[in-house]
């Protein structure tokens, strides 16, 4: 498991951003499809690690984040989910599965990576088997990632951790033998990830060593060749590999964000790819899989997709529903709504705020990233005041900006610092009026209130880090009641707190846990038209209401992609109709929900944006 940590650990040093979600549907019931590398799909994934290709082109990705598998077929539609959704040690669970095989009898054999062992399966996803535990011994694991299958039968498990390669019967698991060692030298490796096999030879992949080494089915060394590097033939730590019908090598090299090709000597071919978030772009590329044509899978993991390509690099296809373009987003923020009736969406990992219609039609967007007047850099909540001026939480420019209501930048308030009027990585906003505004002070574990007139603001604070009456773990999120009280979501403690208008502490509710009124790191908080408190309860997958005094009053929602379920949810806001608008991170869509007057049940469940 410590080598599965440090396998996380290097995809965050890569840039693996961590930025789309689990739909084991299309939300609307819209068939999932591959679509031009310009298009958009409907499906979402969280991570994929590995993607495989069987004899009858049914694809299958290891979706390592939902801990799950999902299996299409080859155009595209989504026939099975194996797994939960959750971390899970039974049998035909998983724990961030990283890597999967089909034996040539159809069987499906997928590295269960969090787990420490292998699980085999039939193709419709039917237990059969496991075998491995966490060890350094014959047939033990620490951190399983890529598998082949030689021209033995035998099954090839790259053994990260352990700095080594394993074999097994495919019909029993039985262990067979194993070659490598932690090192420098020929044969042997630093966290090898992934490995493919041709007649009587494996190509085996040496991450952390930046290289490929080549060997017999009995581990003999044969050649080498990489090295860290940005040039051509140069890696920098490169996850998988496979080799077509014509033997040539394609390697994802996924700390330089590309594929490249080489012929079965190491003689480098070609290249394609850069960072990015476009057709034959790449954000951190793990996993790769052939199909019988010798097109080339690819599990964009950093992005959350699945990208296509021929044999020489051309875009063929993308799935996933992560994206910079107008009808996708990356982590969704807060919501807001103008008086012309349009809504505007902090697009956080895109660094922007879309703009949309009544009808949920994208019209504009502001911002670009950077820090300049008007530029952004992962903003999280929105406000707009009565004038229609849009208050906007420049999170990681550590300020908040405010345009007018077309998207012009007017001004900005707030600085890099602890003092007052100064913010660490701000959150949430509520506005009282044209001239007041409270901000959440992330980073400062406080909430500052900003009382603006012809000169500099007057600022207060309040609030430190703690668990104590008025102390803040990780606050996220402020709103105001009809009286002025103020609500924060007081995240990293599990509670709600309610305060004056001038910060004098009146209550708190809440604790860890799943049952009514209790929360799992609270986020997003809304004071609805009935003047109950809307909760986002991240961590449950659901949103809570509370009276204002904090009664637990219902709840609505569960893990999921279908309409009316969540998968962290993260702000919520409502419109002058009463009806809420939910983000969520993983399935990066806004939901839109109308409860039932007093009923606890939610009706209009609508895929409001991002179709």
């Amino acid at each position: 498991m410590d080598a599965f940590r440090r396998l996380q650990a290097v995809c965050a040093i890569l840039g693996l951003c961590l930025c789309c979600g689990v739909a084991a549907q299309a939300a609307t019931g819209r068939t999932v499809g591959f679509l031009p590398a310009d298009d958009i799909a409907y499906q979402a994934f969280y991570q994929p690690m590995a993607v495989v290709v069987d004899s009858d082109a049914n694809i299958y990705v290891a979706d390592t984040g939902n801990h799950r598998i999902m299996k299409f077929n080859s155009a595209g539609a989504l026939l099975s989910v194996w797994g939960t959704g959750v971390a899970g040690t039974g049998d035909g669970q998983f724990d961030s599965p990283a890597g999967i095989i089909v034996d040539p009898e159809g069987d499906v054999f997928v590295s269960d990576t969090g787990n420490d062992r292998i699980q085999k399966f039939t193709a419709a996803g039917t237990f059969l088997f496991t075998f491995g535990s966490s060890g350094t011994g014959d047939g033990q694991f620490d951190a399983p990632v890529g598998l082949a299958i030689d021209n033995t039968g035998k099954l090839v498990v790259a053994d990260s951790g352990n700095s080594r390669f394993q074999q097994f019967y495919t019909s029993s698991g039985e262990y067979r033998g194993q070659g490598g060692a932690n090192g420098t030298g020929n044969m042997q490796f630093r966290t090898p990830r992934g490995l493919t096999a041709r007649g009587s030879y494996y190509y085996t992949v040496d991450t952390e060593n930046h290289r490929m080494q080549k060997c017999t089915n009995v581990f003999g060394y044969t050649t080498q060749w990489g090295g860290l590097g940005v040039e051509d033939g140069k890696f920098n730590s490169p996850t998988d590999a496979r080799i077509n019908i014509s033997s040539y090598v394609f390697v994802s090299d996924t700390g330089n964000n590309r594929i490249q090709k080489f012929d079965s000597a190491g003689t480098f071919m070609a290249k394609w790819g850069s960072q990015g978030l476009g057709g034959g772009q790449f954000n951190a590329p793990a996993g790769v899989a052939l199909d019988g044509a010798s097109n080339l899978f690819v599990a964009d993991a950093g992005n959350s997709r699945i990208q296509k390509f021929n044999a020489s690099g051309a875009a063929l296809a993308i799935f996933g529903t992560c994206g910079n373009d107008d009808l996708r987003f990356n982590q969704p923020g807060e919501a807001a709504f103008q008086a012309s009736g349009h809504i505007l969406v902090a697009d956080t990992k895109n660094d922007r705020v879309k703009r949309y219609d009544a009808a949920g039609n994208f019209v504009e967007t502001w911002g670009s990233a950077g820090s300049g007047d008007g530029q952004l850099d992962g903003p999280s909540g929105l406000a707009v005041a009565p004038s229609g001026k849009v208050h906007i939480v420049d999170t990681n420019n550590h300020r908040v900006q405010v345009f007018d209501a077309d998207g012009t930048y007017v001004s900005q308030y707030g600085s890099t610092g602890s003092g007052l009027g100064q913010f660490w990585l701000p959150t949430g906003i509520a506005l009282v009026g044209e001239n007041t505004a409270y901000v959440v002070d992330y980073g400062n574990f406080r909430v500052e209130k900003f009382v603006f007139g012809s000169g500099s603001p007057t600022v207060t604070a309040w609030g430190s880090s703690g668990s104590g009456q008025g102390e803040f773990n990780n606050p996220r999120d402020v709103v105001l009641d009809a009286s002025g009280n103020v609500y924060v979501s007081d995240s990293g403690n599990n509670r709600i707190q309610k305060f004056d208008a001038n910060g004098a502490f009146l209550a708190a509710w809440g604790a860890s846990g799943s049952g009514n009124g209790q929360l799992a790191n609270p986020i997003g908080l809304e004071v609805d038209k009935e003047g109950k408190l809307v909760v986002v309860d991240q961590g449950n997958h659901r949103i809570q209401r509370f009276t204002i005094a904090g009664a637990f009053v219902d709840a609505y929602g569960s893990l999921g992609s279908g309409d009316g379920q969540f998968n962290v949810p993260s702000r919520v806001s409502v419109d002058s109709a009463g009806v809420l608008y939910v983000s969520e991170a993983r399935n990066n869509r806004v939901q839109k929900v109308a409860f039932a007057a007093g009923a606890g049940a939610a009706t209009n469940m609508l895929l409001l944006l991002d179709e």
